[in-house]
């Protein structure tokens, strides 16, 4: 039985025995069919083969004009309007666009989740990319994000929060969750589906909701999903971001794909009949060959393990007051786990630094900047009785 499409809710499992509360999203995007379509199989399967659970299983759809439409979004795109002042204008607007009615049922639900179900929670939500890519995870910059993301062996992009505003993900792990995107392919590509299966499949074990025993085809997941990651795995960071405004008309180059090396002075794009020229030597991440979205693409670069080691050891140190007392660095007013940076200070400093101590940066219209550390909002702390966290899963 497939769930009523106008409904956000495709299933709702809850264990007698103790667990995590899971809630995996699909759908934010009206254009990314496959994580709707691997969530409808899964939320069947548990149904069918009548499957016990450890916890709570939530599958939530997100925007469900824009999927009946097969569009990216109808009025604006929902994973961008996850901002404080969004959701506070919510609750006293009589008038809503499409996107703002999505997230006001979503915001609801997630509401109830927390009344009804206990933590730890874990927040999946499922995407597609419109190029031709490897499967790979968008994660804040935490620790609780990096230690789960780790299991699926996958690539990892860290410090996407900082060019993007008003992701679902952030709005979470702002809340102090852990949270956690799953991009599973090309949107309307047969193995996207496949992929999608996989991970929520693995996701299920990982978080501890079902025995390892219950998933009889783990292990042909978990090579599965190694084999379409292509060799690929570690952790990458965004140093730069191609944005598209209103009414530009913009193209990639064809033939890029995701994940695709790039050397300086490479032609990527156009936009407006101006050619787009890398400047610097990276790896080109999510190119755009679609007509909806704001990004262009994206460079990233891998990570050394040495500077992830360091991260985790300056993050113990109580870098909030330390940083404070310099200059052109104060705590915010309106939110104490918050800094304030003036640009010189930030320009002298420079952004490595922050990233090492968990900060990430949002440039101000004032040319200044707001440092949001995920490390003191995290709350959610992994299931104990999860198999990887028991050494189960190697």
């Amino acid at each position: 039985m497939i769930s009523n499409p106008r409904s956000h809710i495709m299933g709702e499992f809850r264990g007698t025995e103790h667990g995590p509360t899971v809630v995996i999203i699909s759908g934010i995007h009206g254009n990314e069919p496959a994580g709707v379509m691997a969530l409808e199989e899964i939320c069947r399967e548990i149904r069918e083969g009548d499957m016990e659970i450890k916890g709570s299983l939530y599958a939530l759809r997100g925007n469900l004009e824009a999927l009946r439409q097969g569009k990216r979004f109808i009025d604006e795109d929902l994973n961008r309007i996850w901002r404080k002042e969004r959701i506070e204008m919510l609750f006293g607007s009589k008038t809503l666009n499409n996107e703002e009615r999505a997230m006001k049922e979503l915001l609801d639900i997630l509401r109830t989740i927390f009344k009804k179900s206990s933590p730890p929670y874990y927040f999946i939500d499922l995407h597609s990319t419109s190029g031709d890519t490897h499967p790979f995870i968008t994660i804040n910059d935490a620790l609780i994000n990096r230690n789960f993301a780790r299991l699926y062996q996958l690539p990892i992009i860290l410090g996407i929060e900082e060019y993007l505003s008003g992701p679902l993900l952030n709005y979470l792990n702002l809340e102090g969750w852990l949270s956690m995107g799953l991009e599973v392919g090309q949107h309307h590509a047969p193995v996207s589906l496949k992929n999608a299966v996989s991970l929520i499949w693995m996701t299920l074990v990982f978080t501890g909701l079902l025995n390892l025993s219950q998933c009889a085809d783990f292990k042909a997941h978990r090579i599965r999903i190694s084999a379409s990651a292509g060799g690929l795995r570690g952790f990458y960071e965004i140093f730069y971001r191609e944005r598209i405004s209103a009414g530009d008309q913009f193209k990639m180059v064809p033939g890029f794909r995701n994940f695709d090396p790039v050397a300086a002075e490479t032609l990527l794009a156009n936009r407006n009949g101006k050619e787009i020229i890398s400047h610097r030597r990276g790896i080109l991440f999510m190119p755009l060959y679609q007509a909806q979205g704001e990004d262009g693409f994206f460079l990233v670069r891998d990570i050394p393990a040495w500077i992830l080691q360091l991260s985790v050891l300056t993050r113990k140190i109580r870098s909030k007051e330390i940083l404070a007392l310099l200059p052109g660095i104060c705590i915010t007013g309106q939110d104490h786990a918050d800094l304030w940076v003036t640009a010189k200070t930030f320009k002298r400093m420079g952004k490595p630094i922050f990233h090492l101590l968990g900060y990430r940066c949002t440039l101000m219209e004032s040319g200044d900047y707001r440092m949001t550390n995920r490390e003191f909002r995290a709350k959610s702390i992994a299931y104990s009785g999860a198999p990887w966290k028991n050494g189960l899963l190697k």
